[in-house]
């Protein structure tokens, strides 16, 4: 992260503060610097199933932060970390068998990812707002681009601590994303605040 970002995601978040969107005691120590502003990348990786509709949340309430798989505990953030999102990525994969979430490579490149999922929707939800809705096919580029698959938001994004948030692809009806097993990568880059 440059210094400029760093700059304009504490200037965000002093001013989220200073509007009290904050509890009050991660107010206080973001006022003291009780709290450190991180890099931070946040990603949860799930498998769907090859034909379905409608909204499919990666997360689940009693998931578990698990090496290759998810950094989330459930669907919260605990106490004190708070992530601005400046950057996504949403990839797929597949393979023959379940369970492969951490096995397997991720793709955004067009070739070969199937029509369903990029005709999808990312939408990150939280307190009933949609904090992110894009596109899957934003994230999509040509096999010869070479892109590492994040976009650049317009806009920061937040997460904020204790708040029970839906990492959701929305899928257009009829979707049959074909034989085998198809698994999801969001992947949401940005700085993170954490205690000291």
């Amino acid at each position: 992260m440059n210094t400029s970002t760093f700059k304009t995601v504490q200037e965000f978040i002093q001013k989220l503060a200073a509007q009290a969107q904050f509890p009050v005691d991660t107010a206080t120590k973001l006022k003291s610097r009780g709290l450190l502003l991180r890099d931070n990348t946040e990603f949860v990786r799930a498998e769907v199933p090859a034909t379905l509709a409608g909204e499919k949340n990666l997360l689940t309430p009693n998931g578990k932060k698990l090496a290759g798989v998810q950094t989330f505990i459930g669907q919260t953030l605990e106490k004190a970390h708070n992530q601005v999102i400046t950057h996504a990525r949403v990839a797929y994969g597949n393979n023959a068998a379940s369970g492969k979430e951490a096995s397997i490579s991720y793709v955004n490149d067009d070739a070969a990812v199937p029509a369903g999922f990029k005709n999808a929707d990312l939408i990150i939800r939280q307190g009933g707002k949609d904090i992110i809705n894009l596109p899957v096919s934003d994230f999509i580029a040509p096999v010869k681009d070479g892109k590492s698959g994040y976009i650049e938001l317009s806009g920061l994004a937040l997460l904020k601590e204790e708040v029970p948030f839906d990492v959701i692809i929305d899928f257009p009806i009829g979707t049959d994303l074909g034989a085998d097993k198809h698994y999801i990568e969001v992947s949401l880059k940005g700085m993170g605040t954490f205690q000291r």
